[in-house]
């Protein structure tokens, strides 16, 4: 269906990232990512509807830090952003 258009996608290369990506809906956007790599960096990113953006992004890495952030619609913007660093001896 050219309108409502659905894709999933799914990579592994040698760098152990990993990519799931998923799009429904050319004109109304929703998109979830995630990724996996090497330097142990956890992301997921979700959008939905291009005019009014929802994104909700969250970010695992190597240095223990940790961070949510929201965004909801692009005029009114409410975001809420969240650190969290942890230090291991």
């Amino acid at each position: 269906n050219g309108n409502y258009k659905t894709s999933a996608q799914i990579q592994i290369d040698a760098r152990h990232k990993t990519n799931a990506q998923f799009q429904i809906n050319g004109n109304h956007k929703t998109i979830a990512q995630f990724q996996i790599n090497a330097h142990h960096k956890t992301s997921a990113h979700f959008q939905i509807n291009g005019n009014h953006k929802t994104i909700a992004q969250f970010q695992i890495n190597d240095r223990h830090k940790t961070s949510a952030q929201f965004q909801i619609n692009r005029n009114r913007q409410m975001s809420a952003q969240f650190h969290s660093n942890k230090r291991t001896s």
